[in-house]
């Protein structure tokens, strides 16, 4: 009879486990960006100079002054055939999660610039004040 109870108990466990796993793993899937969402750039590089240059335009400066709560950010993502996609967005700190924006922007490239390296520096998501 203890074996059972065991057995059961041991079942409810790893069904707890699973589904908290489940749960952080879509969790954490909702945060990142829908890349398949946005149209790609593709390019040999990107420097620092031009991601500062896309949050200074205009709408997006506006956009990032007019709600306290947005950050400039460019995430880094690795992709399998060696290229690196930096996706150019805002993040929502109050919602704690990309904030969805027209101006979202994603480039792929070879390689990027030491300064824009350097800044990364062993990190994937680089924020910009």
């Amino acid at each position: 009879m203890q074996d059972n109870t065991t057995n059961i108990l041991i079942g409810v466990i790893g069904f707890v486990v699973i589904a908290i796993g489940i749960f952080f793993f879509t969790r954490k899937k909702s945060n990142n960006i829908e890349s398949n969402s946005i149209e790609s750039i593709k390019q040999e590089s990107l420097s620092m100079k031009e991601v500062i240059g896309f949050f200074q335009q205009t709408e997006i400066l506006k956009q990032l002054q007019e709600n306290s709560n947005l950050l400039a950010v460019v995430v880094r993502e690795k992709l399998d055939n060696g290229d690196i996609a930096l996706t150019l967005t805002c993040y929502d700190k109050e919602k704690e999660k990309i904030a969805h924006s027209p101006y979202t922007k994603q480039y792929v490239v070879k390689n990027i610039d030491s300064d824009l390296m350097q800044n990364f520096g062993n990190k994937d998501m680089l924020i910009l004040e």
